[in-house]
């Protein structure tokens, strides 16, 4: 088997759709203006955010290759640290965003209940 290799020394913040559209459409009907960083409350590298998916939906994590990002071929440099600071949005919603934990359960139950897992 192939093994997928994944950034572990970059960090980033990933955000679930339904998590992410409710934070803007919240926003919104607040007629909030500004800037608001809408993002889960976690901070992973791609390696971190992979495992935990894996060990949520109970694949194996064998093939999973932790990596620098200085072995990619990358035509541009990116960040070392793309985390979004998500407090101010937090503050004005008066509610925690989710973390990484907490999306992947909502993904997991919402497939669940449609018999995809």
């Amino acid at each position: 088997a192939q093994s997928v290799p994944l950034i572990d020394d970059q960090h980033m913040t990933p955000s679930r759709a339904a998590s992410t559209a409710t934070s803007i459409l919240e926003l919104a009907d607040a007629d909030a203006s500004g800037v608001f960083h809408v993002a889960s409350r976690s901070c992973v590298t791609p390696y971190e955010f992979a495992k935990k998916l894996c060990e949520r939906v109970g694949c194996a994590t064998a093939q999973l290759e932790s990596i620098s990002r200085t072995q990619l071929n990358r035509n541009a440099t990116r960040p070392v640290n793309t985390c979004l600071h998500v407090g101010k949005l937090e503050d004005f919603l008066g509610r925690a965003q989710p973390t990484l934990g907490e999306d992947l359960q909502s993904i997991t139950t919402a497939l669940t209940d449609a018999g995809q897992v």
